[in-house]
């Protein structure tokens, strides 16, 4: 057998790991101002592990914000998430770590956190765990952090919305996801596509840079998904940082690598989490500062990204068919106050414009705290 031509290490620069109150564990690696009161937490979709890149340091330093990156349940080596619990119990889960790393400002205040700002952010599959933190922090869930209205922003980018609750979410839909993922894919015999394509993906990639490499260029970053000037775009976008696109390509591999090595529980629930009642409405996600009415108000195939942004923002690419560009449509006008911005290209790529989006929604709050 051919030796594994670029083996990579088993562990995650600076990951970091926390044990919740139940003694599962939810691994996590942090950049930024590590003093700051302010708390950006981004979760990642299907085969990532949470992992900031280096290059993101300077980006939120600046600016005052401490970026925290969970690996999602069942991800890397966070434990699986409980398959009794609905998704909204994962707030409670993320409560637990904001107390831990920003401790309460006094003793007489030991139930709550010192945290003054709370941004959440999700990516395709990341969506969900960033929905159910932005509609469970107190004062609705067990877990207290105080004040509540410290959650001032929400950015989803290519995310997806509650197939419980959105009559349409398959429009757009490819078939492949539709009958391993939807809800055909939950009962029996197309139940068994999912564990089985997830056992062949989990051996060809586990551990594996070059399988990971192979896999990641046909399904995102490849000529079949991705066309030259989308390509060009992202070449552009990562010099900015200092890097290549294959620097940058094998940054996002290692990830994938690593995402199973230890288990492929987190892959086994997606379609049982994605499907299940969530246990709250889109509605239900109250963001300070926030305009009721401001949801209507969409922006299509946008170039530029406005340097100043509300503080809910939900963004899809037109050619996405991982997740359909009308999943964002339909969470945009549930969420009170979101704003909707349609991204040209397909799924990974609203990547070109995360930073410009994190950076337009954090410079809204800094200028919603000047007014204040």
């Amino acid at each position: 057998m051919e030796a594994e031509t670029d083996p990579i290490p088993l562990d995650l620069p600076d990951e970091k790991f926390f044990t919740l109150s139940d003694g599962r564990t939810l691994a996590y690696t942090e950049t930024g101002d590590f003093t700051s009161r302010k708390l950006f937490i981004g979760f990642h979709g299907v085969f990532g592990v949470g992992a900031v890149s280096p290059h993101h340091n300077q980006f939120y330093a600046s600016r005052g914000w401490r970026c925290i990156s969970p690996s999602v349940p069942g991800w890397g080596r966070s434990s699986p998430f409980p398959s009794n619990l609905p998704l909204c119990a994962f707030a409670s889960d993320i409560a637990q770590l904001i107390r831990h790393l920003v401790p309460p400002p006094t003793q007489s205040h030991a139930l709550y956190s010192g945290v003054t700002h709370l941004v959440f952010f999700g990516g395709s599959y990341g969506s969900l765990w960033a929905y159910a933190c932005a509609a469970n922090m107190p004062p609705s869930h067990m877990q207290r952090i105080e004040p509540a209205s410290a959650i001032r922003g929400l950015l989803v980018m290519g995310g997806f919305s509650p197939f419980r609750d959105h009559e349409g979410h398959t429009e757009g839909m490819s078939w492949l996801n539709y009958l391993t993922v939807g809800r055909p894919g939950q009962y029996f015999p197309l139940s068994l596509i999912h564990p089985f394509v997830g056992g062949i993906i989990q051996s060809k990639i586990a551990g594996k840079m070059d399988g990971s490499l192979e896999i990641l260029r046909q399904i995102l970053t490849g000529p079949k998904a991705m066309n030259p000037e989308e390509r060009a775009a992202m070449e552009t976008w990562v010099a900015t940082f200092g890097q290549t696109f294959e620097e940058w390509e094998r940054f996002m591999a290692r990830n994938m690598a690593l995402s199973v090595l230890h288990t492929l529980d987190g892959y086994s629930a997606v379609p049982r989490i994605i499907n299940s009642d969530w246990g709250f409405r889109m509605s239900e996600i109250l963001v300070a500062g926030a305009t009721v009415g401001n949801s209507s108000h969409q922006r299509d195939s946008i170039s530029i990204v406005p340097s100043v942004l509300p503080p809910v923002v939900i963004a899809g690419a037109l050619r996405d068919h991982l997740a359909p560009i009308a999943m964002q449509r339909w969470v945009a006008s549930q969420i009170p106050g979101a704003q909707f911005i349609a991204l040209e290209g397909n799924h990974i790529s609203g990547i070109i414009s995360m930073l410009s989006m994190v950076s337009g929604l954090l410079a809204g709050i800094a200028e919603a705290d000047a007014n204040a």
